[in-house]
């Protein structure tokens, strides 16, 4: 069989990606440039699968294979196999820089047999001027004769000026005119264009790297060579903005010392509760850092205390570069860095919060989140399942572009196939440094487009399929019961069924305000703790779905002395029945713990029904259930001489029995101080 060879370039149509059978294995290679720095760039694996870049824009990248002869060399190779083995018309090859060094293509049968199908006299030493990639097609006059399984280009790096690199190679049965697709989220051409967040926030100088707080009233970001900067010419330092009674933010203030300092400081994450910072490096009293990461808690209204250095056990980041995002959950760290299994510049890992305080050592989250180029700016959106995240490393619309993926399970090493958050959120320049806040609605960014100065904050909406998962935002104040003082205090939520997320929030020393995110999908108790205070837990069921809402619960705590009654709210029992259900085994155990920090303490476990069905099954009801609580501690080592059960019945409501909502309230277990010596 005679093969006519036509060598063009592809013209840009949109057609079925999948007519085109992209190489799934590398089976041989000549060499790869293979770089020390950054361990899986440039390597002859890059070439399996679809492009990773659009090469008619790109200028070199770490995805791609790159041999190590520089225009000297007729020997570089690349062998690759298929899944499937098929006839072949055309071969598609993604010449990521300096296009036009394939000197010959060898077809391998599933058979055995060696065909080459493509050759061109070289010319030597002939210079590229331009070096930008190019998607190529080599077409045959016929199809073969025979099922196709592999595929070797020769390079002659004589042919082109520099390093040339190979992004993918594509069969077909037919001649395809391909075009690589910007996989983009549903939706991403219906938002509207990004807003300038004005001048009350930005300035002739960058502002860089926003973060929202979760209610999304304070906009905290990063300012660079400001002349109310407290460090010398060039640096950073951290501002923050009050969002205003009319939705538009107020003038940006220098937060101060200690966050600021004489080098350059930046912010990663703020809680949910708005009382501690994630703070970027590792703090020194005599003024100096170093890479790692600090909490930093506030103190007063205005006051931040001296950040305080992450303990994580094994960190260490061969990147000068280094992002992070905390979960609202606050036991959660995603990091961007560079670690000994990074494929490529830096990679997305994650840590997690021990008992004592201390994080685990990063785990690396996949290849479906990682590439051979650099991941950056990760943030963890407030349903503790969606990611957001910039690379350079997939196809997109300019240097780097912001992509999401969700979690699908809780190993954090399987992830949904990231989308990139298209054309409105991301420009022909470097796009990353997103954060939302808990309702998901905006996204708030850097970028250079229609700026005031350099790079300016801006606000874009999200499409509905970029946005996380619907959460709660329960904010409120924690007061002491008896004088209606506010307290700093933690504030505890937790899932009230066998597994699910918890984590703690602060209230405010000064106001008593808190605020905390839930995710959907399960039943929450939430309580405040404080040192020689009753805590009463209170119970949202939030289901699966929905949109986002926002609530108000103020927190009260009682103080412990002879007399303060508190209700358990998370003991549960089935209707007109006394075994203790699963769900309220936390609220036990805290009672257990209580009464192991008291010794001396003695209570009453009161049982309380509403006013349907008789006296006597609502005394005896009562009863039971409360013996239920006391029988229980006591098989757990507290003795019954520091309890008593007692069931009042329907005689002691704490609400109108003429309601169904006042029934519910009137149905409760009560624990009572008797003795505290």
């Amino acid at each position: 069989m005679r093969y006519l060879i036509i060598l063009s370039c592809i013209i840009p149509q949109l057609l079925a990606a999948q007519s085109i059978q992209w190489a799934a294995v590398v089976f041989d290679k000549s060499s790869e440039l293979a770089l020390p720095k950054h361990k899986g760039q440039y390597v002859a694996k890059e070439v399996v699968g679809p492009p990773s870049v659009i090469a008619e824009n790109c200028k070199g990248t770490p995805c791609a294979w790159t041999p190590k002869s520089k225009s000297n060399g007729d020997g570089e190779f690349i062998k690759v196999g298929y899944k499937t083995p098929q006839k072949v018309k055309q071969i598609t090859v993604s010449e990521a820089f300096n296009p036009g060094a394939i000197e010959k293509i060898v077809a391998y049968g599933s058979k055995g047999e060696v065909r080459l199908i493509f050759e061109q006299t070289p010319e030597l030493s002939k210079e590229n001027k331009d070096r930008k990639g190019k998607l190529t097609k080599f077409v045959l006059e016929e199809q073969t004769d025979f099922l196709v399984s592999a595929i070797q280009l020769q390079l002659n790096t004589r042919m082109v000026y520099g390093y040339n690199q190979i992004d993918a190679i594509g069969i077909s049965e037919e001649e395809v005119d391909y075009q690589v697709e910007v996989q983009t989220v549903a939706g991403a051409d219906e938002v509207d264009d990004p807003v300038n967040l004005g001048a009350n926030i930005n300035s002739p100088t960058d502002e860089l790297a926003p973060l929202i707080s979760p209610d999304g009233q304070l906009l905290y970001y990063t300012r660079q060579n400001h002349p109310d900067n407290l460090g010398d010419k060039g640096n950073q330092d951290v501002w923050c903005a009050k969002l205003g009674e009319d939705g538009q933010f107020l003038p940006a203030e220098n937060i101060g010392a200690p966050i600021n300092n004489e080098r350059n400081n930046s912010i990663c994450s703020v809680t949910p509760d708005g009382q501690t910072l994630l703070v970027l490096n590792v703090y020194k009293k005599d003024g100096g850092s170093e890479k790692g990461l600090s909490f930093s808690h506030k103190d007063g209204a205005d006051r931040w205390s001296f950040p305080e250095a992450l303990e994580i056990e094994d960190y260490y980041n061969h990147n000068k570069f280094g992002e992070y995002s905390l979960a609202n959950d606050g036991k959660t760290l995603v990091l961007a860095i560079e670690r000994d299994d990074t494929e490529g510049a830096k990679d997305i890992y994650v840590s997690f919060r021990e008992e004592d305080g201390s994080w685990t050592a990063p785990l690396h989250t996949g290849e479906v989140l990682n590439t051979a180029a650099s991941e950056l700016s990760p943030y963890l959106a407030a349903d503790g399942k969606t990611l957001y995240f910039a690379t350079s490393g997939r196809p997109g619309y300019g240097q780097a572009d912001m992509f999401m993926s969700r979690r699908l399970d809780d190993s954090w090493t399987n992830w949904s196939e990231p989308l990139n958050l298209g054309p409105k959120l991301n420009t022909p320049d470097f796009d990353a440094y997103y954060s939302l806040p808990a309702s998901g609605e905006y996204a708030f960014f850097s970028s250079s487009e229609n700026s005031l100065g350099k790079t300016d904050i801006m606000k874009v909406q999200l499409p509905e399929s970029a946005r996380p998962e619907a959460v709660l935002l329960v904010r409120g104040r924690v007061f002491n019961a008896l004088d209606s003082t506010p307290l700093a205090a933690s504030v505890q939520y937790e899932s009230l069924g066998k597994e699910g997320p918890s984590g703690i929030a602060r209230s405010n020393p000064q106001t008593g305000a808190y605020s905390l995110v839930l995710p959907s999908g399960t039943n929450y108790g939430f309580l405040a703790q404080k040192e020689k205070f009753l805590s009463e837990s209170k119970s949202i069921d939030l289901p699966k779905g929905g949109e986002y809402k926002e609530v108000v619960v103020d927190l009260y705590l009682h103080p412990i002395q002879k007399g303060a009654k508190i209700r358990l709210n998370n003991i549960f029992f089935d209707t007109n029945k006394y075994n203790l259900k699963e769900e309220g085994q936390k609220e036990l155990d805290r009672l257990l713990a209580l009464m192991a920090q008291y010794p001396e303490m003695k209570i009453e476990i009161g049982g309380h029904t509403d006013s349907r069905g008789s006296l006597a099954a609502n005394q005896t009801l009562s009863n039971n259930r409360a013996k239920a609580v006391v029988d229980y501690l006591k098989e757990h080592g507290i003795s019954a001489k520091r309890m008593k059960a007692k069931g009042y019945g329907e005689n002691d409501p704490a609400a109108s029995n003429e309601t169904e909502e006042g029934r519910a309230f009137n149905r409760r277990i009560e624990l009572k101080v008797l003795e505290l010596d």
